[in-house]
């Protein structure tokens, strides 16, 4: 067995049968799930319970409430194979896509040293690629590149090497439950590429409640994580335009940490601090009495135009 899957759960009892439905589902079972419940109070416990005899070696973990990074560190100490996947609670998988990973597991390509993970398309339920994907074949780069010399958008579904996987642990702030995971694909890009596939096996359904759709309020209640993320793209060379938004962005959300104003200035090159801090500070200041004011006034640009 070459793959691990992991499902972190936190109050996904809604969706999390279709999730565990889409593996059973899959025209090949050689594949271990391991299903992480990061403290749920909604009914996946029991909805876990009715999951009898699949046919695809499991685990179920039930832990304390600690934040997305917590599991994906977790699932990497558990995970016994050679690469793993993260398939959300909310998402599940096409039926072949177990069939496509084991398949391109055995091209050349993977077997370098400089590969860190195998890199599929996802899809909303209507069949729609999730945003934009520059390569009509595969492709090498990494995610850095992939992102901003390329100009990718949209998630994607990445298939880890877990020995690279467990190099990079995800950063865990006590008191915050959310750090991009984009922070840890940057560090990845410093020393390795990955396999960018044109295959689509990962089908995304972006609900009420999900860390992608809440945006901002989820950043504001994780500064910090925020603060680290934001602060690594600035350190990085980046486009003008991409640098003007990200300084903002850096001070919207860092100044709602407790770190001192000198950390911050000192954390990021001179010039962001120039551009970013007093529109910055503005926003901070908005979105302290109001964390949805943004989204209002995005809401009213996008209803009048």
């Amino acid at each position: 067995m070459r793959l691990t899957i992991y499902t972190p759960a936190y109050n996904k009892g809604d969706t999390l049968n279709r999730t565990f439905e889409s593996l059973v589902k899959q025209t090949n079972h050689n594949f271990e799930w391991i299903l992480i419940n990061d403290g749920s109070t909604d009914q996946t416990d029991s909805i876990v319970k009715q999951f009898k005899n699949p046919p695809f070696k499991w685990k179920y973990i039930n832990k304390k409430n600690e934040g997305l990074s917590s599991v994906m560190n977790l699932a990497a100490k558990e995970c016994k194979t050679e690469f793993i996947l993260r398939l959300d609670a909310d998402d599940y998988l096409t039926p072949e896509a177990v069939q496509t990973i084991l398949e391109h597991l055995d091209d050349s390509e993977v077997k370098s040293p400089n590969i860190a993970a195998l890199v599929f398309l996802t899809c909303y339920s209507d069949g729609k690629i999730c945003g934009y994907h520059p390569f009509s074949s595969n492709f090498i780069c990494n995610f850095w590149d992939y992102r901003f010399k390329y100009k990718a958008i949209g998630d994607r579904a990445e298939v880890f090497k877990n020995k690279v996987f467990s190099q990079y642990p995800m950063p865990v702030f006590k008191d915050e439950r959310f750090c991009s995971e984009g922070y840890t694909w940057n560090k990845i890009s410093d020393s390795y590429d990955a396999i960018y596939y044109t295959d689509t096996i990962y089908i995304r359904d972006y609900v009420e409640n999900s860390i992608t759709t809440l945006g901002a309020q989820v950043r504001i209640k994780n500064p910090k994580g925020e603060q680290l993320i934001l602060a690594d793209i600035l350190n990085r060379k980046i486009p003008l335009k991409i640098f003007i938004k990200v300084s903002t962005l850096y001070y919207r959300y860092s100044l709602h940490t407790n770190y001192s104003l000198k950390k911050l200035v000192m954390d990021i090159p001179l010039l962001a601090t120039v551009i970013g801090i007093i529109p910055g500070s503005i926003l901070y200041l908005i979105e302290k009495h109001d964390k949805t004011f943004v989204n209002k006034i995005k809401k009213i640009i996008c209803h009048n135009s």
